[in-house]
């Protein structure tokens, strides 16, 4: 099976030290155009580029091809979530993502997966009600500092496991 993604620039994979996966099943559509330009260009901000991928099937495969590649954060819709962890729990794969953002489309699936995400303690998942980009533009720039600090010392960044 073939990933539907969309390549990223030779100048954007030689320049971004780590990798921002967006698996969200409209990723691609013309709905959410301006959300992934958006999101794009919030990710090169931060250092790193940003792959598109339409669903957990997909990320798996992407986990797969990947497996010695860089760091990477997942941004995913509260539908796709259990079945990358489930994905992630049977691979045993060491490219997991060091840590997991939840986007909820409404104010119910918000309450459903931050109690889900509170029963996962110490887990690294973090629930985002609707597509707001403050929040996702400090949560990718702590990490930006986290991984430029892990690659100047020479040192790994713990996946989620």
């Amino acid at each position: 099976s073939h990933i539907a993604m969309r390549p990223a620039l030779p100048s954007q994979k030689m320049s971004s030290a780590w990798d921002v996966v967006w698996c969200h099943e409209h990723c691609h559509s013309q709905e959410m155009a301006q959300v992934s330009r958006t999101y794009r260009k919030i990710c090169r901000g931060a250092g790193a580029s940003m792959t598109p991928l339409m669903n957990a099937a997909f990320y798996q495969t992407w986990q797969k091809e990947h497996h010695h590649s860089r760091p990477h954060l997942l941004i995913t819709s509260w539908r796709e979530v259990n079945p990358i962890l489930r994905g992630l729990m049977n691979a045993g794969s060491n490219c997991d993502p060091l840590e997991i953002m939840v986007l909820a489309d409404n104010k119910d699936e918000y309450r459903r997966a931050a109690r889900w995400a509170w029963h996962l303690k110490g887990s690294r998942v973090t629930v985002l009600r609707g597509y707001r980009l403050e929040p996702l533009k400090a949560w990718l720039a702590s990490y930006e500092e986290k991984i430029l600090w892990a690659t100047d010392h020479d040192s790994q960044l713990l996946p989620m496991r």
